[in-house]
């Protein structure tokens, strides 16, 4: 699509679904509305009436842009803190908007983009809420076009998970191996 996108724009992205799906890919922790129509084609209407709404993101992962030849990609990659858990609705204030927001404001990094991949309830180790932060690390950091920084935010659920489930225990051996194979990949 040839349209340009101002630094840090909101974007609305329409899609529409002629048949069953199945279930959705779903992003829980969208912190911006989505508006759901059973209208038929909604795509070119400029909003929808009586339309169902729910924070959450279904089937679009992310969206690619042409970028300047000097920019490049800074990925959040975490759990529910990354993710934006607790932040405000419609208001672009988790931390990785917030440090792209910076990022922008200063000429010498406007060309520094961060691609937000923290997944709520999301482990280092071992599945659960999505495939683990070890799993996914390919297809979430590595992967990601114009890549260059990654910034680890991750952990937590493995830790807190000892008390609640005893079976799936972490130990802190086991964590920082897994660290440090995740700094070698990225690294390389």
């Amino acid at each position: 699509v040839d349209l340009n996108v101002p630094a840090l724009a909101d974007v609305a992205v329409s899609l529409y679904f002629p048949g069953e799906t199945g279930p959705p890919t779903t992003h829980a922790t969208a912190l911006h509305t989505t508006y759901i129509s059973k209208e038929g084609d909604m795509t070119g209407a400029p909003s929808i009436a009586d339309a169902t709404t729910s924070q959450s993101y279904y089937w679009l992962a992310g969206i690619d842009v042409m970028a300047p030849e000097k920019a490049a990609l800074i990925v959040a990659f975490g759990d529910s803190i990354t993710d934006g858990a607790r932040s405000s609705n419609e208001s672009n204030h988790s931390w990785p908007a917030l440090l792209a927001a910076r990022l922008v404001a200063k000429k010498d990094t406007a060309n520094i983009g961060v691609a937000n991949m923290g997944i709520g309830g999301n482990r280092v180790l071992r599945d659960g809420a999505g495939a683990s932060a070890l799993a996914r690390l390919d297809r979430d950091v590595i992967s990601q076009a114009g890549v260059k920084w990654l910034m680890l935010l991750e952990g937590i659920n493995d830790i807190g998970r000892e008390v609640a489930m005893p079976n799936e225990a972490t130990t802190a051996e086991e964590l920082i191996a897994a660290y440090k194979q995740i700094i070698e990949r990225a690294h390389t």
